[in-house]
């Protein structure tokens, strides 16, 4: 959530209705201008939700279109921002994941399954929430798909897609470039974006483009780290090539590459603030600094292994599209890309400033993809399209968590959870759309898909130093069989705690 997006007064909120009312109806007048300017035609808006470029309104099936232009302006970065713009899309910002929803429709919290709502830049698919951290900037559209995207997209998007489509080098263009350079005082945010189309030869053309995000002020002041919370670093870097031989054949490569940072408690900031960032009134937790408008949380011991909350995510993405024209009506297309990222999570549990709990989440992922695929067009009322698709995953993470308890007579411990994860799939895909009529079409499916998912999962607990509690473990038929000493006597306290109370 970015918190600069709350008004926090009714002069504010009036502003924000007056504002964004003006805003839209002088996009509506230039809008108007066009369309009686083409005499009263349409505006055409080309979507690819059919993996074809076609107008959105001859497409059969519910499409939000929103241009690089739109993005641009809205100030969209992130799905999060989209999602203020497009009805039944939600990224609800959780304390260490994040959920993609669509209609109602998500994947939940079980880290093993892919989102239910697939993302897709530039036909590459990124089935994990973190491989999207690099937002939107130097975009042409995006496509959010509603419904069930299985035969074209797969990859189990039963709840919808979002289909984002970068700008690209433009070979028949002159050289030209935008930037735009931004500053908010209240938070403290600086904001560079932009992009060059570099034609080198009649046949060849680059486009580098970027954005740097800078935000140094938060929402609440927190009394242990001495700044105010949250605040974060945003930056990312793509470069593109085109290459056209010839006209019926196009080559694309892009490499994409980002890094977000995000400095400060986000679990306790939604602890001790109400959600326009106002102070709780009566909080009886107010002795720990939470309902009062500030914090007073962290945990920056030398004791504790995981340091101050926050988080850290580098990512980076390389694909190579080619599409050959083998005829004027068949069209192959190839998408080979690889896809990775790395990230960590610290997270302060217990929201005091008390070392008594803290916790890590890390986590890699690296994904290599191909498909193939061919479009056909029959004749004037039947297209087909099929094709085949391979990907193979490797997913990392943990859940750590370490317990600061002397205060209670318990020595220190770490609970560490693990999954390594390896996924392969492939599939065969066909679709064909017959146009009946004029008003009616008919579109037959179908999809068959192998994926095959191998894991190991484990629970380990550890000395706060990170060795293997190697004390005697309790006999069998104790109540606490199977756990370490620490542990089970923690255990103990809480059920004597449970039992007076």
């Amino acid at each position: 959530m970015n918190i600069k997006d709350f008004p926090k007064t009714p002069i504010a909120k009036v502003l924000c209705i007056v504002l964004g009312s003006t805003s839209f109806a002088s996009l509506a007048q230039e809008e108007a201008k066009d369309v009686k300017a083409k005499g009263s035609a349409l505006e055409v808006i080309e979507v690819t939700a059919r993996k074809r470029i076609e107008s959105v309104q001859t497409v059969p099936s519910s499409i939000n279109a929103v241009t690089g232009e739109n993005i641009q302006a809205m100030g969209v970065h992130t799905v999060e921002d989209l999602s203020k713009y497009v009805p039944g899309l939600e990224q609800p910002q959780l304390a260490n994941h994040s959920r993609l929803s669509l209609r109602g429709v998500s994947s939940g919290d079980n880290q093993s399954f892919e989102q239910s709502v697939g993302t897709y830049v530039d036909g590459v698919y990124r089935g994990r929430m973190n491989q999207q951290r690099a937002g939107f900037f130097d975009m042409q559209r995006v496509e959010v798909l509603k419904g069930p995207q299985l035969t074209l997209y797969g990859n189990s998007s039963i709840g919808g897609a979002l289909s984002m489509i970068t700008n690209r080098p433009d070979v028949g263009d002159d050289l030209n470039g935008e930037f735009t350079v931004k500053y908010e005082t209240e938070y403290e945010e600086a904001q560079i974006l932009g992009g060059l189309n570099i034609p080198v030869t009649d046949e060849f053309a680059l486009r580098i483009a970027g954005k740097w995000r800078d935000q140094n002020k938060g929402a609440a002041f927190n009394n242990y780290t001495g700044k105010d919370e949250l605040y974060f670093e945003d930056s990312a870097f793509r470069i593109g090539a085109v290459w056209q031989p010839h006209n019926d054949l196009s080559l694309y490569l892009r490499h994409e590459q980002a890094t977000f940072e995000k400095f400060g408690e986000s679990l306790a900031i939604y602890r001790h603030v109400n959600p326009d960032f106002t102070d709780v009134e009566n909080s009886p937790l107010a002795p720990f600094g939470i309902g009062t408008g500030e914090l007073n949380t962290g945990n920056d011991d030398s004791i504790f292994n995981n340091g101050p909350s926050g988080n850290k995510n580098e990512s980076d993405e390389t694909m190579l599209e080619i599409v050959w024209n083998i005829s004027d009506n068949t069209t192959i297309t190839s998408i080979t890309a690889q896809s990775g990222y790395d990230y960590f999570h610290t997270l302060d549990i217990d929201m005091t400033p008390e070392d008594i709990m803290s916790s890590d989440v890390p986590e890699d992922y690296e994904q290599f993809s191909q498909e193939l695929r061919f479009d056909m067009i029959v004749n004037e009322q039947i297209n087909l399209m099929g094709g085949l698709y391979y990907q193979d995953a490797d997913f990392n993470t943990g859940f750590d968590v370490d317990f600061h308890l002397t205060q209670l007579g318990v020595p220190n411990f770490t609970r560490s959870n693990y999954l390594e994860q390896k996924t392969e799939q492939s599939a065969i895909f066909a679709q064909v759309d017959y146009q009946a009529t004029d008003k009616l079409s008919l579109t037959l499916g179908v999809r068959y898909s192998d994926i095959e998912k191998t894991a190991t999962q484990g629970l380990t607990l550890l000395n706060i130093d990170g060795t293997v509690d190697t004390r005697p473990a309790f006999p069998d038929g104790h109540p606490y069989a199977g756990l370490t000493p620490a542990f089970a006597e923690l255990l103990g306290r809480f059920e004597i705690g449970r039992c007076a109370a």
